[in-house]
């Protein structure tokens, strides 16, 4: 059986994709950028709570002082997003607010 990975809401802006189902999600954090095209079930969208548009993304990798999340859809650059640990951090404090 495989391990369930760790969970994490992440910041986002998004825009309409090439279908009803999909969204174009694009990420800054940590210096870092990411972009894909996602489907709607992974975000949650500004529309339905207060607060940021958020994505959900698993936990891949953990080294040292970065942590890699694999952010579910097709990327359109890097498959990876790579963050400090320190920001990890912060993303895991404001999921339990």
């Amino acid at each position: 059986m495989r391990e369930r990975l760790q969970e994490v809401w992440v910041p986002c802006s998004i825009q309409p994709g090439a279908f009803p189902n999909e969204r174009i999600v694009i990420i800054k954090i940590d210096g870092e950028e990411w972009s894909g095209f996602v489907p709607v079930d992974f975000i949650e969208e500004k529309e339905k709570k207060t607060g940021p548009t958020r994505v959900r993304a698993q936990v891949v990798e953990q080294a040292k002082d970065k942590i890699l999340l694999q952010i579910p859809g097709d990327a359109l650059m890097a498959t990876l997003l790579s963050i400090s640990l320190e920001e990890f951090q912060k993303l895991l404090k404001e999921i339990n607010l």
